[in-house]
């Protein structure tokens, strides 16, 4: 944040406060005061204003540069709200407030994406473990003579098993791998027996 920028963030205030000078000028002359008594209350009110937005801006960079160093120190940005300063002025504290809500909810919605990955992650684990299971005999059932019935068994066990992950993968996008239809209940039955005659 540049000066100029600062103080472009600060022009009403600026100018109300111009605006005050002014008529207080109209008011010293309006009493009686000369115009030297004017142009020293001016000066005056301008080299507070000065002072006044010179210590605002340092006070702001430095917050802003303190946040800046903390978050670029950090591996989950996701948590710089929780960083921030609670603010004195009434409009920022609810900027504050705000940002605290926004904060808050990242933190929810990452740690429940954390959570579903690692459900995932675990539910892949456990699979390669299962399908290990038909292939290791369909290489046993190959090594004794090759019973065909037993291998297609082994083997549809495996399908089964694929088709599972498969569904589970898809689960996690339904709004794009679910399609839903009219059917009827006889027709599904007679088609996942017959998918699964290896099995019975």
């Amino acid at each position: 944040m540049t000066i100029r920028e600062y103080v472009y963030s600060k022009a009403v205030t600026c100018c109300f406060i111009g605006i005050g000078l002014v008529t207080a000028g109209v008011i010293i002359i309006a009493g009686g005061g000369g115009w030297r008594m004017v142009l020293m209350w001016e000066c005056l009110g301008l080299i507070i204003l000065a002072g006044w937005l010179v210590c605002g801006y340092f006070q702001s960079a430095g917050r802003l540069q303190r946040l800046k160093d903390k978050v670029s120190q950090m591996d989950e940005k996701y948590l710089a709200g929780e960083l921030l300063e609670k603010p004195s002025g009434a409009v920022e504290r609810q900027y504050y407030y705000i940002m605290k809500e926004i904060s808050r909810a990242a933190i929810g919605a990452v740690e429940e994406a954390r959570e579903k990955q690692e459900d995932y992650q675990e539910y892949v684990e456990n699979w390669i473990h299962e399908i290990k299971t038909p292939l290791t005999a369909c290489s046993l059932i190959l090594d004794n003579g090759g019973d065909a019935r037993k291998l297609r068994r082994e083997l549809k066990r495996a399908d089964n098993l694929t088709e599972s992950i498969l569904y589970y993968a898809r689960s996690r996008t339904i709004e794009r791998d679910t399609q839903i239809r009219e059917a009827k209940a006889s027709d599904i039955i007679n088609r996942a027996v017959m998918d699964q005659m290896e099995l019975l």
